[in-house]
């Protein structure tokens, strides 16, 4: 198998400073295609780093009202998968199972979209006073 992100000996999706070594590349790039998630160790990373702010912060959680707005953003998402009966993020920055991931108050969108839906949410607040 030849992997699909490599270009002039650089893995252009990014992975280990876009050098990796090819069987690395070639393992992550068979995993992603099989199961359209960043590889085990990518997601791993991203859990471990999302546990450690979430227990510094002392396990804040979000509102059921948060959960219910993000859930909604999630949804309509492009990178939104029902994987395995768990809603999942398929972001190779996340790969998280959004069930855990929206409920945490230390944890965000890799492409910021719930920050700025409450941003807009925000605004909208103040144009309506």
């Amino acid at each position: 198998m030849i992997c699909k992100h490599k270009q002039n000996g650089i893995c252009d999706k990014g992975l280990y400073k876009g050098r990796p070594s090819e069987g690395v590349c070639l393992n992550i790039c068979k995993e992603r295609e099989i199961n359209g998630l960043p590889s085990l160790p990518r997601m791993a990373v991203n859990f471990t780093g999302a546990v450690i702010k979430q227990g510094i912060a002392k396990w804040p959680e979000r509102s059921q009202e948060e959960i219910d707005r993000i859930k909604k953003i999630c949804e309509h998402c492009d990178y939104y998968a029902i994987i395995e009966d768990q809603p999942r993020c398929t972001h190779e920055k996340c790969g998280c199972k959004l069930t855990i991931k929206i409920c945490w108050a230390t944890t965000n969108c890799p492409l910021l979209k719930w920050f700025f839906g409450v941003l807009y949410n925000k605004l909208e607040k103040v144009n309506r006073s």
